[in-house]
């Protein structure tokens, strides 16, 4: 055993183990230095985080919102569902899993390895207890169970890389050796990076064009935008540069203590120019997402014409006549193709411009034809048409 694992183990409260017990722990690869490669592509990072300095250490990584007893608030612990939806959605991450938050070995490798790393590379990073990822029940996605924090790379849903942060090794102790593991793991760095509501606001009073990505974790048509057509892009997009995310299920936008305020939300779309007013004609109704916008700022306007092209994906309306399905409202309409905000595709490749009245056909899916049945076999019918519009959003910066 190597000599500082037993002092780690008391400082977490837990007694060293017999040495009895060593031989079969071991042999089951629970106490093991993890190196576990996995037959996986090495990891193309899509989504990174726009690092910002200030802050408790957490604060850099990914929050969640969960619920403690009857109380809801903002932490820096991945609920384990979340991690089971990104390897089930076959999404490239990163993710810490520590045993003890309170264990010295986790914080020293975390602010002379980790943090140094993330703002380097502006790298998106999750964090999760131990007992919740092997908690009863839950698969543990190829990860082994170890004394000390470990690190985990993700390549597309399956587990590239496991690797143990234990102090003395040069990986824990190491930026520069740390660095090199993980260089080797990464095939490429984030090309759209998250931010929150601050760094928004910060780029918007700024003096740089950028696009903005606005969406939601719990929102459906954002997820089958990103899983179907987003991350293909940004697998193969070179020089995309300035792209920002913001996931609008967060407090302050779409939450207030914890708890969702929808009047907030509208009032935030209203500021924010996804809801359409006569001062900000690039808004769709009340405002929707998935929607992206290119901002030329301008003394931090977030209406109007700094809002240079907009895309709208999905949220149109549909009905049924005696010739079947059609599209009874669109953003991409043939007033609206008029719009400055939609130069990029009235000058683009994309076959079709106007979905607007565009017909569908008969209902011809495996379940009966009502709710949601209806809706999710209208999106598959028009996610072409929008995924050819958003590629010439994107194609034109």
């Amino acid at each position: 055993m190597h000599p500082r694992r037993g002092k780690c183990f008391k400082m977490m409260g837990m007694k060293r183990l017999l040495p009895f017990l060593l031989i079969p722990l071991a042999l089951g690869g629970l106490l093991s230095s993890c190196r576990k490669e996995e037959k996986a592509a090495p990891a193309k990072l899509l989504y990174g985080q726009l690092y910002q300095e200030e802050g408790d250490p957490h604060s850099h990584f990914v929050q969640s919102i969960r619920a403690f007893g009857d109380e809801r608030r903002i932490t820096h612990l991945t609920p384990y569902s979340t991690i089971k939806g990104l390897a089930e959605k076959k999404e490239s991450f990163v993710l810490g899993v520590v045993p003890s938050f309170g264990c010295l070995c986790w914080s020293s490798f975390r602010d002379g390895c980790l943090l140094p790393y993330m703002q380097k590379h502006n790298l998106r990073v999750y964090l999760i207890e131990q007992s919740d990822l092997f908690a009863s029940g839950n698969a543990s996605f190829g990860l082994q169970q170890t004394i000390d924090p470990t690190l985990a790379i993700f390549s597309e849903g399956s587990l590239l890389a496991q690797q143990e942060a234990v102090s003395g090794e040069a990986f824990h102790d190491s930026p520069s050796a740390f660095a090199s593991w993980m260089d080797e793991k990464i095939a490429s760095f984030p090309k759209m990076l998250y931010v929150d509501d601050g760094q928004l606001d910060a780029l918007y009073a700024g003096a740089q064009d950028f696009t903005i990505y606005y969406a939601r974790s719990s929102c459906s048509d954002c997820a089958y935008f990103q899983t179907n057509f987003l991350n293909d892009y940004l697998k193969d997009r070179k020089g995309l540069e300035n792209a920002y995310l913001i996931d609008c299920d967060q407090e302050g936008i779409r939450y207030r203590n914890g708890v969702e305020d929808l009047d907030q939300w509208q009032s935030y779309k209203d500021s924010h120019g996804l809801s359409e007013a006569p001062d900000n004609p690039a808004g769709y109704g009340t405002g929707y997402v998935p929607s992206l916008f290119h901002i030329a700022p301008k003394d931090g306007k977030k209406v109007g014409a700094v809002i240079q092209a907009a895309d709208v994906v999905f949220n149109d309306q549909y009905e049924k006549g005696s010739d079947g399905y059609k599209i009874s409202r669109s953003y991409f309409s043939e007033d609206r193709l008029e719009s400055p905000a939609l130069s990029y595709l009235k000058e683009g490749k994309a076959e079709t411009k106007v979905l607007e009245g565009l017909r569908l056909g008969q209902y011809d899916g495996e379940f009966e034809e009502k709710e949601p049945a209806i809706y999710s076999w209208v999106q598959k019918k028009v996610a072409p048409f929008h995924f050819s519009i958003a590629k010439a959003f994107l194609d034109s910066f």
